[in-house]
């Protein structure tokens, strides 16, 4: 629903003799327009909401439609989802009607017609402005409705929210059979998926976060909450989400100022050429630090923010891992994420432990990766062992198989080699079983040659369990149910 404005409107002479000087002068035609729209904006506010609550919602899953029944894919003919402030929770249509005598459409035109000649009947402006402007109500239609919606969410009147798909979710979650949140966001539209997203990811920090915080007792220092992050678009995308809030209370239902130590820590080495810088663990580290210091600082926290990068060369040969893991400034970074190696022979249950808390992640496609691109630098010999173990795509940067056993490549003198991580799956899947700890497994399908579902099924639907929480939109939550054999 639309919020209702806290400032109360002003008359229309008032707002044209701030603007002009004069309420009795002509001003120029455009800057007539603008401030004709906002009276238009400033009625629909007025008898859209009790129209929401006797008749429906405008909502992204049901859309708004004409007598045509004319509607997009995400509901109403842009990209943008409309929710009222209920969650989204499914009711009638709101539809925009031309039938004589009524329609909410119709009621808009009506009420904006009186206030404008209201107006202009006191000198406001001239009455031959309104008589150019003003047009039939079988003129004022969906077009200029949507027009009108748009000019309100620009004057930040109306919210836009995502919903979600909760039905195929259920069907993802039961198929997978394993003790995993599943999230699909319904519609295209990028900006909205990263925000739910975002909120679902810093709502899980808040949750994890209160258990290790509380947990010190008295006389032992504050304990903190240790988050990993993956380099990767998707993840980016949650990040800027976050980044771009002003409130995280506001947007997200999170209290900042309950927040404890956090350390932030880039678990991998990534491209960055072009736009693969941005999505940069390290960069994006550096990012959600600094936002969530400002977040903390803003609700008067106690609590410190300190972000760890993570600086090695992007491969490493197998047999040298142990010495780089041991180096000076990487060893900090892997003490928390994965002590077990820096033992130079470690044990799978070794292997297995981290002091991580939470982490946040996505897969990468066989063919559109960052991970494919790597590939790309050592293609006689790798990408003809990866297909012949029947590569899926990547967890972490590291290549699964249809079971989500890692693959092992190879460079061109026979050495196994691997992109570097602070984190390997055998501390990923430990943390993705334990319920005190989280594991927010992000993806979104980008490109038409970009279905991440092979990849996500091998990591949750077979053999291994890389991720507690798992967040989709509808496209690659429908391929992945086809993958998995869901009943549509």
């Amino acid at each position: 629903m639309p919020p209702k404005s806290d400032t109360k409107s002003k008359s229309p002479e008032e707002k044209m003799k701030k603007s002009s000087g004069d309420g009795r002068k002509s001003i120029e035609f455009k800057r007539w327009q603008d401030f004709a729209k906002d009276e238009a904006v400033e009625v629909m506010l007025e008898i859209l909401p009790k129209y929401f609550e006797s008749r429906g919602t405008l909502n992204a899953a049901d859309g708004v439609q004409s007598e045509d029944d004319v509607q997009s894919e995400d509901g109403v003919q842009s990209e943008d989802g409309v929710q009222s402030e209920d969650g989204g929770e499914k009711s009638r249509t709101a539809r925009s009607t031309k039938k004589k005598g009524g329609g909410v459409v119709e009621e808009i035109w009506r009420k904006w017609k009186e206030r404008l000649l209201s107006g202009a009947e006191k000198g406001a402006y001239p009455t031959d402005r309104v008589n150019d402007l003003v047009v039939q109500p079988a003129k004022f239609d969906l077009p200029l409705l949507m027009h009108l919606l748009c000019r309100a969410y620009d004057r930040g009147n109306l919210e836009f929210k995502a919903t979600e798909n909760i039905e195929l979710a259920a069907k993802l979650k039961k198929k997978a059979e394993k003790d995993c949140e599943v999230k699909v966001i319904s519609g295209r539209v990028q900006r909205l998926f990263a925000v739910k997203a975002a909120s679902a990811f810093i709502g899980r920090v808040s949750q994890v976060g209160q258990e290790v915080w509380r947990g010190a007792t008295k006389g032992e220092p504050a304990k903190t909450l240790n988050i990993g992050i993956v380099s990767g678009s998707t993840v980016q995308m949650v990040i800027d989400a976050l980044c771009d809030s002003k409130d995280w209370y506001q947007d997200f239902g999170v209290e900042p100022g309950t927040f404890g130590d956090v350390a932030v820590f880039a678990l991998n080495v990534c491209l960055t050429q072009g736009n693969m810088l941005s999505c940069n663990a390290n960069i994006i580290t550096h990012r959600l630090s600094e936002k969530m210091r400002e977040q903390m600082l803003k609700n008067k926290s106690s609590g410190r923010v300190k972000p760890y990068g993570l600086s090695e060369s992007l491969v490493v040969v197998h047999e040298e891992r142990y010495a780089v893991d041991n180096g000076s400034e990487t060893r900090k970074i892997i003490e928390v994420t994965q002590p077990g190696r820096l033992k130079e022979n470690p044990t799978d249950q070794d292997l297995a432990e981290t002091s991580l808390h939470v982490v946040l992640t996505s897969v990468g496609s066989k063919d559109n990766s960052i991970f494919a691109q790597f590939q790309e630098q050592f293609r006689e010999k790798n990408v003809h062992r990866l297909n012949n173990n029947r590569v899926k795509g990547d967890v972490l940067y590291t290549p699964i198989n249809e079971i989500g056993d890692e693959v092992v490549i190879e460079d061109q003198k026979n050495k196994r080699v691997r992109m570097y991580s602070a984190l390997g799956l055998e501390a990923l899947e430990t943390m993705a079983n334990d319920k005190t700890k989280a594991v927010v497994l992000v993806a979104r399908q980008e490109e038409k040659n970009d279905s991440k579902a092979e990849a996500i099924y091998a990591a949750l639907f077979a053999d291994h369990k890389y991720a507690s929480m798992l967040i989709l939109d509808e496209k690659t939550a429908m391929n992945l149910g086809r993958q998995a054999g869901v009943k549509f």
